[in-house]
């Protein structure tokens, strides 16, 4: 009788010891997922039972499943289309396969956990590797999950017992679409024909003046070198938590001014000449400011990361704005007349360019406005604001006139997001640099919009209201035929002034 007990007893603990192995979610392929955006991708998921779970799950009922459902945490939201697996207890013993579908909508990281929500069989689970999912973020992310349409869950109670058997993390890149390239190579074309034309609109003279007297690029300079880096390092401290957001809006701060700058100098009858050779100068400047402030500052940002600065961006960005300028300057030497007609069209034109580029921004940017915290929006709108007032200030400051006031200004409040972006791609792994971009681009995508807004009301304003009218404050450029013609008068006309006429005899010496 003793032995026949001792039998039973060690039968029922071979059982338990069996069954106290559990089951496991298998996952293939297992590990970390890359994958870019906006894409379906299979998740391949089965069930491993040993020998006793698997004679168990074949005793099941009928219509008795294991359900597996994928739930994801964070912010970086999945599309899901296939979310839920059920197993019956044929396919729970044979370990059969099943798919879930999914797509990335968002930019970034996510973990995905992989719960049991329906146990007919009673089966028993083992515990995965690590558990950071706690009961209520599991709940929290399975009512979400239930309001999807395309979910099959089955029924719930509340109280039944979510259980995590599998977790893995699937990062969700940007990917880059062919419209895109093909709107890059047309926006150049628009951009080429634009230069030149503002380069056969510019005045020689005036540069050299510039030049000979830098207090606007030296007021340039200080606002975009040393004011804006400082006030973006500390709006980033202040505003974000993350170290990407903060590095992204800093590196927009260190960056100088772009294109777009002169174009909207251009819009709002500021001193191209002073915007231009502004432009040129801060490109330069910024081989040797971008890699002051990132390894002083930036290292306090860049967790380890080695920042490489876009020198070969920096080039390309100094000779795309310099060549076109030259070329459209020696067209107004031997073309005049064309560049008189150009003179004509170059607001509409520039018009036309700003607002192409915005659309295309809005369209290759639209995830943008929907992963924008408040966060960065103040801080967006602040560095904006912060560009425009500090330049216009110092060059008040300086007594400069009132077209050299909206050149700094504007010079300082648009930078060249092309820089930003290039060396946020070589200094991190994707997607990190395109999180981190994010508040640069929140930043841009703030300043566009307002911008043609405040232009549109003015043009009303100058046409129906006669209100603020356009002040000359320089001399325009005088095509040269013309300059020979009022010479040419002024010998038959002796009111005409003694220095039109020293002018045009100088002008015949050499």
């Amino acid at each position: 009788m003793g032995k026949a007990v001792a039998w039973v007893v060690a039968a029922v603990v071979l059982c338990v010891a069996g069954r106290g192995a559990g089951f496991r979610l298998l996952v293939h392929p297992s590990g970390q997922w890359k994958v870019p955006e906006d894409t379906l991708h299979n998740l391949t998921v089965s069930l491993s039972l040993n020998a006793s779970e698997a004679e168990w799950a074949l005793q099941g009922e009928a219509g008795a499943v294991v359900e597996v459902v994928a739930l994801h945490r964070d912010s970086w939201r999945l599309d899901w289309q296939i979310r839920a697996a059920q197993f019956s207890p044929q396919e729970a013993a044979e370990g059969v396969n099943k798919t879930l579908t999914f797509s990335g909508y968002y930019w970034g990281r996510t973990h995905v956990g992989l719960f049991l929500t329906r146990n007919d069989l009673h089966l028993t689970p083992e515990a995965p590797p690590q558990q950071d999912w706690s009961p209520h973020d599991a709940w929290g992310d399975l009512h979400v999950a239930l309001g999807d349409a395309n979910t099959t869950v089955g029924d719930l109670q509340p109280n039944v017992n979510l259980t995590l058997l599998n977790e893995i993390e699937i990062t969700v890149d940007r990917s880059v679409h062919v419209f895109e390239t093909v709107f890059i190579a047309l926006g150049s074309c628009f951009l080429l024909i634009n230069n030149i034309n503002m380069g056969a609109q510019l005045d020689l003279r005036v540069i050299r003046d510039v030049l000979r007297r830098p207090l606007g690029p030296i007021c340039g300079f200080i606002s975009q070198f040393a004011f804006m880096p400082l006030s973006t390092f500390a709006m980033g401290y202040f505003f974000f938590t993350d170290p990407l957001y903060r590095l992204g809006i800093f590196t927009l701060g260190c960056s100088p001014g772009g294109m777009m700058s002169n174009f909207w100098t251009l819009m709002f009858g500021g001193d191209i000449n002073l915007s231009i050779t502004m432009t040129a100068v801060s490109t330069v400047a910024a081989m040797g400011m971008m890699p002051f402030w990132m390894f002083t500052l930036g290292q306090k940002l860049t967790q380890g990361a080695s920042m490489q600065v876009p020198y070969g961006n920096l080039v390309i960005s100094l000779i795309s704005l310099t060549v076109p300028i030259g070329m459209g300057v020696g067209l107004r030497a031997w073309r005049p007349k064309w560049a008189d007609k150009g003179a004509k069209i170059i607001k509409p034109f520039t018009l036309v360019v700003i607002l192409l580029f915005m659309s295309f921004w809005f369209y290759s940017s639209y995830k943008v406005f929907a992963m924008m915290n408040w966060q960065m929006a103040v801080a967006g709108f602040l560095v904006a604001g912060l560009g425009f007032g500090l330049g216009a200030t110092l060059a008040m400051a300086f007594c400069l006139p009132r077209t050299q006031v909206i050149a700094i200004s504007i010079e300082t409040a648009f930078q060249n997001g092309g820089v930003v972006f290039i060396l946020l791609k070589l200094s991190l792994p994707s997607p990190d640099s395109d999180l981190a971009a994010l508040p640069a681009m929140a930043t841009m995508l703030q300043i566009g919009p307002p911008m043609i807004l405040f232009y549109a009301v003015l043009t009303l304003l100058r046409r129906y209201c006669g209100c603020c009218p356009v002040k000359v404050d320089q001399e325009k450029a005088v095509p040269a035929d013309e300059k020979h013609m009022e010479a040419a008068e002024s010998e038959r006309d002796p009111g005409v002034s003694l220095q039109v006429r020293q002018e045009y005899f100088h002008g015949l010496r050499h």
